[in-house]
């Protein structure tokens, strides 16, 4: 088991985050009345993935995203489970 669970290479991750902050900016103008008539605020699917704004999130890359998050969510239990059986309680 990996000390840190931070399953996702750094590519990912800084699409992950990019995507995250950019729904943050537009939920805290949204709540301010700052929003521009037009401006997109969801999720659009499209041919080539998942976009926002400027930020995309290729189909491939969610495929291989929620992969690993299957395997590390499976790695866990397993671990549990382990854990769990090995107690003398």
């Amino acid at each position: 088991m990996p000390r840190n669970i931070s399953f996702l290479n750094s590519s990912a991750e800084k699409q992950i985050v990019g995507l995250r902050h950019t729904l943050a900016h537009l939920e805290e103008k949204a709540l301010q009345g700052l929003l521009p008539q037009g401006t997109t605020i969801t999720l659009l699917a499209i041919a080539d993935g998942l976009c926002l704004g400027d930020h995309l999130v290729t189909w491939k890359d969610l495929a291989a995203w929620l992969q690993d998050v299957d395997k590390c969510a499976s790695d866990l239990a397993d671990y549990m489970g382990e854990q769990e059986s090995s107690c003398s309680c």
